[in-house]
């Protein structure tokens, strides 16, 4: 992950701000999230930024010496308190044959929907917890790779503000990472902060969070894992009928993929012609169907053809973009009552855009979450894996 300039700057410029300079904070006793909500809102040189359900990392790393020494004890705190209301789990490759790769993160909104918590880690080679323990909080993360953040402005179209940690711990209490399994995290002094950096190493708008509470969930289900893709009829953005028959015979990779509000959807959107083409080259020993479930519109609402059509020729699609409430319909009923796809839309990269991966005969062989670095979370590879592990099973099938 890429944590922006903005964040760099804002870190660097806080240990200079909460160091000398508590008096441009006002402090706030106790505020609930709708206060929290309200002061974001209406601080217009807050930092305005896209909901990706985790702050991007630094390209280099500053001198984070005050910072370090920081806890939410210290500090004027501008807002205090997260009250919880729905949460959801997920685990970035919901295969769950192998839970150490991917990422799994912990998203909490708040009662009034308007703020989120967001506990992420990146697992394998990224060196993210995979297991119980205390992890330090603060700027790039570097020794726990344990990403959390506060994202206040929250609506339908994502989040307004995002609030960096940068002190404290996180105690991951529990943490079962199967369907189903339990999740748990207790945030202790921690120092969350926005604000917008000066040439004078300053912060302008500078608003802290202070935070200390248990939450935790369970993880999502596997999103139709081992389950058939149910029959189904849609039309795609030059008004051709694609069926669930057009796709069997292959390994399938199904995109389920929301519009512009979100940038990782257009990023997956964008490099998903070039994959189909590396899946395609990958073995031939099967063939590869491509096709994207295109959930809705810039506008929030089911796409239409010409949004498809529009979608394809802005991102070079060539293969089939379905289309329509069906879609919707497809995508919930697959998912089940249980996987709020409000939330998981909602934190972009992360929950969406996600990804069906289908063998020839029709059956979900993985639900697969997130697009970060131009990639989903799953590789060729894994496709290929998931051929043999089909191959296994029905050793006489043939191309």
């Amino acid at each position: 992950m890429q944590r922006s300039a903005f964040l760099t700057s804002l870190i660097c410029s806080l240990a200079l701000v909460m160091g000398c300079q508590e008096d441009t904070v006002t402090p706030v006793a106790s505020a609930d999230v709708s206060t929290a909500t309200d002061i974001a809102a209406n601080d217009d040189s807050a930092q305005q930024a896209t909901d990706t359900g985790a702050s991007p990392e630094a390209d280099a790393e500053p001198d984070t010496t005050l910072v370090d020494s920081l806890d939410a004890a210290d500090a004027s705190c501008t807002l205090t308190g997260f009250d919880p209301g729905p949460q959801i789990a997920f685990i970035g490759s919901q295969t769950y044959t192998d839970p150490t790769q991917g990422h799994w993160n912990l998203t909490v909104s708040s009662t009034d929907g308007t703020a989120r918590l967001v506990v992420e880690s990146r697992l394998g080679e990224a060196g993210g917890p995979a297991a119980p323990g205390t992890y330090p909080l603060f700027f790039e993360d570097n020794d726990s790779k344990l990403q959390v953040s506060l994202h206040a402005g929250c609506g339908d179209e994502g989040c307004e503000t995002v609030y960096a940690a940068i002190s404290g711990s996180a105690e991951i209490k529990s943490l079962d990472l199967s369907s189903g399994g339990d999740v748990s995290v207790t945030l202790s002094n921690a120092l969350f902060a926005t604000g917008e950096p000066q040439d004078d190493g300053t912060v302008e708008g500078l608003s802290t969070w202070c935070v200390d509470g248990s939450y935790g969930g369970s993880f999502q289900v596997q999103g139709g894992a081992g389950e058939a893709l149910p029959d189904f009829a849609l039309a795609d953005q030059a008004g051709a009928e694609v069926s669930l028959s057009s796709l069997q015979g292959t390994m399938a990779v199904v995109l389920i993929n929301f519009n512009e509000w979100c940038p990782p959807c257009m990023s997956a959107a964008t490099a998903s012609e070039g994959l189909w083409k590396e899946y395609e080259a990958a073995d031939d020993r099967f063939d590869v169907s491509y096709t994207q479930l295109l959930y809705d519109n810039p506008a929030g609402d089911p796409s239409d053809q010409d949004d498809a059509s529009d979608w394809a020729t802005e991102h070079g699609i060539t293969y089939p973009v379905l289309h329509g409430q069906a879609v919707q319909d497809l995508v919930e009923i697959v998912l089940g009552d249980e996987f709020d796809v409000s939330i998981a839309a909602s934190t972009a990269g992360i929950g969406f855009p996600a990804y069906w991966i289908v063998d020839p005969l029709g059956q979900i062989r993985e639900f697969n979450m997130g697009f970060k670095d131009g990639a989903p979370n799953f590789s060729t590879a894994q496709l290929v894996a998931h051929f043999d592990a089909f191959l296994a099973e029905h050793p006489d099938w043939t191309k």
